[in-house]
């Protein structure tokens, strides 16, 4: 949550850029998944899985999925992690996973190509409720989110510096089209107080 107070203020600007044109190539959600918003799951950990050769963005990664989740969606999100084995390993308890993996990577000069796979699982049967897959070639100093890329790279100078405009994007795309639980006022005053000792 490095950058959530930050974001708060900035992200009414930052979303009148990237409204038009979506990364997302592909997504699906569980038939009759949206019917019920009391079975929807609500209480999340974000995961965040990539290739040994690509963890150097993990950390990164996790940053700005758990920045945009917490601003943009009613999700309540109990943890981060960084995992490195299998999912389902990660499956237990009531509520769910939102999993974030990064498949392919790499850079040539200012241009970033980058491809990444969300999903919100269920726990503890490891059911699929909705997916989505999307690719960019984005520019890393995206003129539009040098302010933001800049305080990303603070706490992560190599990956953040490279990463985290295209990244940024992405992860907000998902984010935009991902089911988001409706509460009710009860479950609000928690969620705001969650957040409140998370920061």
């Amino acid at each position: 949550m490095i950058l959530l107070r930050f974001t708060r203020c900035l992200l009414p600007l930052i979303l009148l850029f990237f409204t038009a044109c979506s990364t997302v190539r592909s997504s699906y959600i569980s038939e009759g998944y949206n019917d019920n918003q009391q079975s929807m799951v609500k209480h999340v950990r974000i995961l965040v899985y990539v290739p040994e050769d690509k963890e150097n963005i993990a950390p990164l990664i996790a940053d700005i999925a758990s920045d945009m989740i917490r601003l943009k969606t009613n999700y309540f999100v109990h943890g981060v992690k960084i995992i490195r084995g299998d999912w389902r390993e990660e499956l237990g308890g009531d509520g769910g996973i939102i999993l974030f993996t990064a498949t392919v990577y790499g850079a040539s000069g200012n241009r970033v190509n980058v491809e990444m796979i969300s999903e919100l699982i269920g726990c503890p049967d490891g059911k699929v409720f909705w997916s989505a897959s999307a690719a960019a070639a984005k520019r890393s100093d995206d003129p539009d989110l040098k302010e933001l890329t800049s305080l990303y790279t603070v706490k992560h100078p190599s990956a953040g510096k490279i990463y985290a405009a295209p990244l940024f994007i992405i992860i907000q795309d998902f984010v935009d089209i991902m089911p988001d639980p409706q509460l009710t006022d009860e479950e609000i005053d928690r969620r705001i107080q969650l957040e409140a000792d998370m920061e």
